[in-house]
């Protein structure tokens, strides 16, 4: 059974999306852009992991928002991913299309054999497609990796925005004043290996609502 990304994303969101009340973009639409904001929408576009342009988006440091508001995002964000996806799909489509035929499809074939190919096909497309949200996740923010060009005289905006990053996935930040008071290690070090610690999480996030998706769509 051809397992569809978009379909996945869409079961996924509903087991997600929840009615939030008493906050200031409760009534807010789903669907695109929906607190109409496009200037900042169109950059979650091209990174749509990225916390900072998240709390920007809804106007509130992403450490003071309640778990219900954070749910409502999180609907958003994996909402927005879906219609990128559907959008690689749309294109993929459109290239097979415009791809020659070399012979009819089937000719030659038994029944099992073009199921066989056809099974391993959607395999390597879903596949592809969970690369692609998987890149998509593991990306660093788009602020972080600004922040991070110059590390000595941005390190306490570079930490800020590791625990908002950390809190988003459910994980405690420890700061390095904490670790290191005496301030003998190198800071660059250390933003180095919370960049790869932060890369950690979110692949450990991707798994879960990888395995999430797939258990939705076969019914688990």
């Amino acid at each position: 059974m051809r397992m569809n990304i978009l379909r996945l994303f869409k079961l996924l969101l509903c087991s997600l999306a929840i009615t939030i009340a008493g906050t200031s973009f409760a009534q807010a639409e789903e669907g695109t852009d929906p607190l109409n904001k496009p200037e900042i929408w169109g950059m979650l576009t091209s990174d749509p992991g990225s916390t900072f342009l998240w709390s920007t988006y809804v106007g509130k440091p992403w450490i003071t928002l309640t778990y219900n508001e954070k749910e409502r995002v999180e609907s958003w964000k994996l909402e927005l991913l879906a219609t990128i996806q559907a959008s690689i799909e749309e294109k993929v489509v459109a290239e097979e299309k415009a791809q020659p035929v070399s012979k009819v499809w089937g000719e030659g074939q038994s029944q099992e054999e073009i199921a066989h190919v056809e099974e391993v096909k959607l395999a390597a497309e879903q596949e592809a497609h969970f690369k692609e949200i998987e890149s998509q996740m593991l990306k660093e923010s788009a602020e972080i990796s600004s922040l991070k060009s110059n590390v000595v005289m941005n390190f306490i905006l570079i930490e800020e925005n590791f625990e908002t990053e950390y809190n988003a996935l459910g994980e405690e930040y420890t700061y390095y004043e904490m670790v290191h008071p005496d301030g003998k290690y190198s800071r660059e070090k250390w933003v180095t290996e919370k960049s790869k610690e932060l890369r950690v999480l979110k692949k450990k996030e991707f798994q879960r609502l990888k395995a999430q998706m797939i258990q939705e769509e076969m019914g688990y």
